[in-house]
């Protein structure tokens, strides 16, 4: 079966590319075209003691991937609110390189339990993410991606950070990282209010 192409990559031939074309150790897996996902070629990173692995960030994301990742999350992603109030976006399947790429699309970590790999967003970064695929996605999906992205704009509000809304939120609308630097100032100067008094 061949797929053809509009933008061909460089070192493939014009025309069509063979599923099967680019695949490690001779397998011929008719799902996966390696012109649009040739992650076969790519190093896994490295496991860390507890079962996780961390990707670096990328600095932009493309537009096939963000089509790739809107189908990929169709059939095998998982929207919804965590604990009925925390917008969570997961990808859960037994395949790692899969499961790696999206990670690393997503700038986040991945983990196995027993056979499933696992990659999951959570709170603004997966409303962001959310926001990006729902016009790529079905009517069903969309529903339910609008009516989390709804819930969370109506209620969500005090839970964003004023310095990093990016960031979860710690305390006194701050993130971790500024929460700590704060509190490190008041200690700071009750220590020198000691002193001086």
């Amino acid at each position: 079966m061949t797929l053809p192409l509009t933008d061909v990559p460089a070192g493939e031939s014009t025309g069509s590319v063979n599923y099967a074309s680019g695949l490690d150790g001779g397998e011929k897996d008719r799902n996966t075209p390696s012109v649009l996902l040739d992650i076969n070629k790519k190093p896994l990173p490295k496991m860390g003691g507890n079962g996780t692995r961390r990707v670096r960030k990328g600095n932009m994301v493309k537009r096939d991937d963000i089509i790739w990742l809107a189908g990929l999350l169709e059939g095998e992603g998982w929207f919804g609110l965590r604990e009925g109030k925390h917008p969570i976006l997961v990808l859960a399947m037994t395949d790692e390189d899969v499961v790696a790429e999206v990670a690393t699309i997503w700038g986040a970590s991945y983990y196995r339990y027993r056979t499933i790999w696992r990659t999951q967003i959570n709170g603004v970064v997966a409303i962001q993410w959310m926001m990006t695929l729902c016009t790529l996605l079905g009517k069903r999906r969309k529903e339910t991606v609008i009516g989390i992205i709804k819930y969370w704009r109506d209620n969500s509000r005090s839970q964003i950070p004023t310095c990093h809304p990016e960031r979860k939120l710690r305390s006194f609308d701050l993130c971790s990282p500024c929460y700590y630097e704060e509190y490190r100032k008041k200690q700071e100067e009750k220590r020198l209010l000691k002193l001086v008094g």
